[in-house]
């Protein structure tokens, strides 16, 4: 039989590997075929078992996304859009004047009598501002963040659904199944056939883990 040929009857579920002809007196042949498990009707519980892998990754966000651009006992008491802005013109603005300009606004945040950004005041985005510009000036644009890519690997004897990823989701298998210690990030499935003629399909399916609130919910949202 032709190697890749999908069995039947009592063979249903598996597929032939190789097969040889030996010869024997009196023309006698000898006919071997190999199987192995494989094709759309092999039985579950004999197809390779589940296996995963884990290693740290480098997420390299902007600086402006560090924690200390939040207050310590005050998670919401960010710095402000506006306040980010000032820095970076502070440091990239076009012309001198506009870089000075922006230099001054800055040093005189905390002397702002209007309403600061909500749940903020202007101590703190003179002090989140600030410091966002003094890196920026050094050169400090991103900065080091290591994260974790989950992959489990599950197997199937007929090509399987996969997803394309690109939202928010904790693990769906393995020993991260629902984890919470991070904000993960479902990215696409990957299938490759590791049978004879497509009789079993291997899929890895991977998540990158960052810190809580690192992937932002709605830019990255499941389609409906």
């Amino acid at each position: 039989m032709l190697r890749g040929t999908f069995g039947s009857g009592s063979r249903l579920g598996w597929v032939v590997t190789s097969s040889e002809v030996t010869w024997e007196k009196l023309g006698i042949g000898i006919l071997v075929n190999n199987w192995e498990v494989g094709g759309p009707f092999a039985p579950q519980y004999l197809l390779p078992l589940d296996d995963y892998r884990e290693e740290a990754v480098e997420l390299y966000p902007k600086v402006e996304r560090h924690w200390k651009m939040s207050d310590e006992e005050d998670p919401n008491n960010t710095i402000s859009s506006d306040t980010i802005g000032l820095a970076y013109q502070a440091v990239h603005g076009a012309t001198t004047g506009a870089r000075s300009g922006a230099v001054r606004e800055l040093q005189s945040l905390a002397d702002r009598t209007s309403d600061p950004p909500e749940g903020s005041t202007w101590e703190d985005q003179w002090e989140f501002g600030t410091l966002l510009y003094h890196w920026l000036v050094k050169g400090h644009e991103t900065y080091y963040l290591a994260g974790l890519k989950y992959c489990y690997i599950r197997h199937y004897g007929s090509f399987p659904l996969t997803s394309l990823g690109g939202f928010i989701q904790s693990p769906q298998w393995g020993p991260r199944v629902g984890d919470i210690t991070m904000s993960w990030l479902r990215l696409a499935d990957a299938v490759e056939p590791v049978g004879v003629n497509g009789s079993i399909y291997k899929i890895t399916s991977i998540w990158l883990g960052g810190p809580g609130g690192h992937w932002d919910s709605t830019l990255y949202v499941k389609p409906a």
